[in-house]
């Protein structure tokens, strides 16, 4: 715990403050002004809050909500995940933020509205293992904060590590 409390700070991760806004929306608001209307499509699980809190500490709200104005009120399209984390940072752990960058999705009706919802949900491309080593190493990101600030659920991370770090000299399947 001490190990990783430390890795944490190393980072920026304090108890508190303010988190930083890294993005420009087309419209800000404050974030109690956001409505989900995903229902239960997606959960977030302890593990993941952590890393998504993580990523946005580390890197900042690094990209608008996508929002569908209707009546008066603003319906969450896309960003949903970036919310729960947002208002629990706030309401339990003492972090402030400004207005949140959003940016506005068209929809004729609250069914059009959902479509668009469970379009930006879906995941069209398939993630390359190969692609991900490639972004990492321009990125220079080390795996221990590759699996602190994502989620690839398609990635056999174990796998991953042994494909493209293990060091070949020391591998026993070159042992003859």
């Amino acid at each position: 715990r001490e190990r990783s409390i430390g890795k944490l700070k190393d980072w920026g991760w304090t108890m508190g403050g303010k988190i930083k806004i890294a993005c420009k929306g087309a419209i800000e608001l404050p974030y109690t002004a956001l409505i989900s209307i995903q229902g239960e499509l997606k959960s977030l699980h302890e593990e993941d809050y952590k890393r998504l809190k993580n990523s946005i500490l580390t890197l900042g709200f690094s990209f608008p909500e996508a929002i569908w104005q209707n009546d008066g009120q603003n319906y969450i399209c896309d960003g949903t995940q970036r919310l729960r984390t947002i208002t629990k940072m706030v309401q339990e752990e003492g972090y402030i933020i400004d207005d949140i960058p959003c940016n506005l999705v068209y929809a004729k009706d609250k069914k059009e509205a959902l479509k668009k919802l469970m379009a930006a949900a879906s995941q069209y491309g398939k993630l390359e293992s190969q692609g991900l080593y490639e972004l990492m190493h321009q990125s220079e990101t080390s795996m221990d904060e590759l699996e602190a600030l994502t989620r690839f659920p398609e990635v056999d991370f174990p796998k991953f590590k042994d494909e493209y770090f293990s060091d070949p000299e020391n591998s026993k399947d070159d042992e003859v």
